[in-house]
């Protein structure tokens, strides 16, 4: 790896080609000395994408950048869907910023190397303590992803991951200390793009620097890679990351076993009655909206993990939306049907049945999201009996104020807004795929590259 005397000058100072992106050297020469010619982006083709401009000379000598642009048309981008040109010009742009400050630049870099430098020689001055028996300060910063032993006991492993988390927290802090506060949006976006190209480089993801997954080969004489194959070409079929055996849960059997019956249905909506198990029973009947992106079950998983389950073992009675999944006949369904034909139906339903005055609602993230829309509706009507339809409402995991809306921003501009009303009109509906990927990049350390990795 390289260390504080690596691209300097007489002084000491590196040297301005390289002094912009030292850490991003380390990484190059790192994939150099322990990948070969094994391409930096797993599942890269080999085919060279290229880039325009001002990206592409920036990537015509880095192995690291030039391996973005092979994955545009590559099968395995449905199954890891990281925006490599889009890192490549978030790379590109915090380069440019830091070159337009390069005396800035310069002492930042420095003390990369120093760091660095005093990285290196603490690992090794463990290695030698641990060798000869004698006592040695633990630090270590927890991550999961260095759960294994070996990423502290072996100096090289231990080196690589040092090296790895340092230059991560190098790479996201230039992206806050060379903010000019100007550009909001564009902030966002490189922030979000670094974090993906961090969490995407992790030694851990690579065969060759993981040492579980070495260990692991070794003892089961190969056959660990050839499972993992079986998995990536099924995954391929599937055109998605599986992060769980699909035919290993049944409706009813090891998952939603919480007793319950269908008490209405209409073209969106199954409404779902589950009876209280205790002899006293609550008054006021529970509402559940989930989220019509996810099934009824969230909320029922298993005995030990079922919300449902434990309401009626408290003696409510629970009635849960089970939204339809949309198809090309739901093509004119509009925003307010989902009102209407959701709550505003169920609602009814259940007073009826209950005999209940109230009825109590619980939204669930985006489901939430559609039961606080439908009480404001509700509140600006005349008729005060209408307003009384819902009693006290409860939010779970549900965003209300959509003036900030974090990092899922990035998903949200006129292009992208343009790409999904184009398939839709196609389809009649949004590809289930393309709302899974946009969860998945927002966690992607535990959302892909642990499922990757498994």
């Amino acid at each position: 790896m390289p260390d504080s005397g690596e691209n300097t000058g007489e002084t000491g100072v590196p040297n301005s080609g390289s002094v912009a992106f030292a850490p991003f050297e380390a990484w190059s020469q790192w994939l150099r000395d322990n990948m070969g010619a094994t391409p930096a982006t797993p599942g890269s083709t080999g085919e060279e994408a290229g880039a325009e401009g001002a990206t592409a000379r920036a990537t015509a000598n880095n192995p690291l950048m030039s391996a973005m642009g092979k994955l545009s048309d590559n099968p395995m981008s449905n199954i890891i869907p990281i925006d490599w040109m889009e890192i490549s010009k978030a790379l590109q742009t915090l380069h440019e910023r830091q070159m337009s400050d390069p005396q800035r630049t310069t002492r930042v870099a420095t003390d990369y190397n120093r760091r660095l430098s005093k990285t290196t020689m603490k690992v090794w001055s463990d290695a030698a303590s641990r060798f000869s028996d004698l006592p040695r300060q633990e630090e270590g910063r927890p991550d999961k992803r260095f759960s294994d032993p070996e990423w502290e006991s072996n100096p090289h492993y231990k080196m690589l991951k040092e090296t790895y988390l340092l230059t991560s927290e190098y790479l996201l802090k230039e992206a806050e200390e060379t903010d000019d506060g100007q550009h909001t949006e564009q902030q966002l976006r490189l922030k979000f793009h670094l974090k993906q190209f961090v969490d995407a480089m992790a030694p851990v993801n690579f065969f060759l620097t993981n040492p579980a997954a070495i260990r692991r080969a070794m003892e089961t004489g190969g056959m660990s890679l050839a499972d993992g194959a079986r998995n990536l070409a099924s995954d391929l079929e599937e055109g998605r990351l599986s992060m769980v055996d699909a035919n290993a849960f049944e409706v009813g059997e090891n998952l939603a076993t919480t007793p319950g019956k269908v008490v209405y249905r209409n073209e969106l909506i199954e409404l779902i009655q589950y009876g209280p198990q205790t002899d006293r029973v609550h008054e006021v009947p529970l509402l559940f909206f989930p989220p019509w992106i996810n099934k009824y079950y969230i909320l029922d998983l298993s005995e030990k993990n079922s919300m449902v389950k434990y309401l009626v073992e408290q003696g409510f009675t629970v009635f849960m939306i089970s939204w339809k999944n949309p198809d090309s006949s739901m093509e004119e369904t509009k925003f307010e049907d989902y009102m209407t034909k959701g709550p505003l139906a169920a609602v009814e339903v259940v007073k009826d049945i209950t005999g209940s005055e109230k009825v109590n609602p619980v939204g669930y993230c985006i489901g939430g999201t559609l039961l606080v829309m439908t009480l404001a509706w509700l509140a600006a009507g005349n008729d005060e009996k209408e307003k009384q339809k819902f009693g006290d409402p409860t939010f779970m995991v549900s965003l209300q104020d959509y003036s900030e809306v974090g990092e899922t921003g990035v998903f949200m501009d006129e292009p992208q807004f343009e790409a999904m009303e184009m398939q839709m009109l196609e389809r009649g509906y949004l590809d289930d795929r393309k709302v899974a990927n946009m969860f998945n990049l927002l966690r992607s350390s535990d959302l892909i590259w642990a499922n990757v990795i498994n």
